[in-house]
């Protein structure tokens, strides 16, 4: 069987929408470098001319979660409204605004302000992108083009970890706005609306226009059919999305399937972890330094996530996810065991590189499948109409879920203990692997509608499909 390959304005078209999410997921992670800066006492790099009180710097960290649950209830909205690409360029503008905000602010309510907006303008990527790079690319290598996004999410954190702690917040923000106004430059003269949303609004010779530059001019006759057989001629914009989601048995298995495997990335260590990672390596008293140990794992991170792009679609998601939860788990038992040695004042010199090795191992499996199937299947297993509620709903209890876990943190470790957090995840990771073995579908090489049929029960998973 010949390769099929993709035409390359659709590379471009990808990259342009991804520059979306590089920038404004950037401001997830602008707290790791940024405040080092805020909480300085060189008036020369500190733009606030003292550090930040403990409060202050509470807000500064939860308002980018509450801002991520305001951004979850408005994207889906505004997406249904504007459609997916000018939902992205209306989010576009309040972003650069919140990035300029932090680079002039001398006083610490424009920081907050910033920060809230950052976080609602970052969901709209983690909302719309997905499906909008879904509908624009061909089935056999769809999955390559979604897990793009979570690419661009590991490098924009990279360059945080990186670039952060040797610039001012100021240098900082213009860097991260540029990439946003390259979006807005490459986006909007040369990427079409998705053909999905244009055949929605009935502009079917522009919605094959619209396909035809993403298949390279190729015969697209009947992939627009098959468009049609899943848009099933509903006038989208006049329905009760809730009401016409619960009657559909689809719908909501993908809903649940979606918000699961959201769930297993909280319970199974990166709801914490992530944002705690200094502090465990503190906690470790590990000889490497903190932040050359962050730097160390970015990078890892970074090339799993490219990894799981090249073979998301020759294995199929199913595989890569046991790898990757599997993977997962053993890391953080190894972790677990280092620090119930360490509660026990059991000697662990011998051993001091084993926190770096095994949260490196666990970066690396997450990266690998847990962290961007997750978004990946959010863009394939819904309906044009269903795509922004559904995945809306998900990440918001994801983010509800996240904001939880780093709440309770401190708690929890005051409870039962920092080891008894990692067995734990390793537990959950494992159970999760049952879950994806009965009722995680696999998506791979299939179309939209098949992957609708085969939720709705109409077809097996193994069944072969005539193309």
């Amino acid at each position: 069987m010949t390769e099929q390959k993709s035409p390359f304005f659709l590379y471009l078209a990808v990259l342009s929408v991804n520059l979306h999410s590089f920038a404004t997921v950037s401001s997830l992670t602008w707290s790791s470098p940024s405040l080092v800066i805020l909480n300085s006492n060189d008036t020369s790099i500190n733009p606030l001319g003292r550090p930040l009180t403990n409060l202050e710097e509470s807000w500064i960290i939860s308002l980018i979660a509450l801002g991520a649950v305001a951004g979850n209830l408005i994207a889906a909205y505004v997406a249904k409204k504007l459609g997916p690409k000018n939902a992205l360029i209306a989010s576009a503008v309040p972003f650069i605004a919140s990035y300029l905000m932090l680079a002039h602010a001398t006083t610490t309510y424009p920081f907050f302000i910033a920060r809230f907006v950052a976080g609602t303008c970052a969901m709209f990527s983690m909302v719309i992108i997905p499906g909008y790079i879904s509908e624009i690319s061909p089935d056999h290598n769809r999955g390559f083009f979604i897990s793009l996004t979570g690419a661009s999410i590991s490098i924009s954190n990279l360059l945080n970890y990186c670039v952060g702690p040797y610039l001012s917040i100021k240098a900082m923000a213009y860097v991260v706005n540029s990439t946003m106004v390259l979006f807005l430059l490459s986006f909007v003269l040369f990427v079409p609306d998705s053909p999905h949303r244009l055949m929605t609004l009935k502009r079917n010779a522009k919605a094959e226009k619209s396909l035809r530059r993403f298949r390279g001019n190729e015969d697209v006759a009947k992939e627009l059919d098959g468009i049609r057989g899943l848009l099933s001629d509903r006038e989208t914009e006049k329905i009760n999305v809730f009401k016409e989601m619960l009657g559909s048995p689809a719908a909501l298995k993908g809903l649940v399937v979606c918000c699961s495997l959201f769930f297993v990335q909280v319970v199974g260590g990166y709801g914490f972890i992530p944002t705690y990672l200094q502090t465990i390596f503190e906690k470790t008293g590990d000889a490497i330094p903190s932040t050359i140990a962050s730097i160390v794992i970015g990078i890892v991170q970074t090339m799993a996530t490219f990894a799981c792009s090249m073979v998301i679609d020759r294995l199929g998601r199913k595989k890569v996810l046991y790898v990757s939860l599997v993977g997962s788990a053993v890391p953080l038992v190894f972790l677990g065991l280092f620090f119930s040695l360490k509660k026990y004042n059991y000697n662990t010199d011998i051993i001091f590189w084993m926190p770096l090795a095994a949260l490196i191992a666990f970066f690396v499996s997450f990266s690998l499948g847990v962290g961007p199937i997750g978004l990946i299947m959010s863009g394939e297993l819904f309906t044009p109409n269903f795509q922004s509620t559904c995945v809306s709903i998900s990440l918001m209890l994801n983010s509800a879920l996240g904001f939880f876990y780093i709440l309770m943190f401190p708690f929890l470790i005051e409870l039962v203990g920092f080891e008894a957090l990692l067995y734990f995840s390793a537990v959950m990771n494992l159970l999760a692997i049952v879950y994806v073995k009965v009722c995680v579908p696999e998506t791979k090489g299939k179309s939209l509608e098949e992957i609708q049929r085969l939720l709705g029960g109409q077809i097996c998973e193994k069944e072969e499909v005539v193309k």
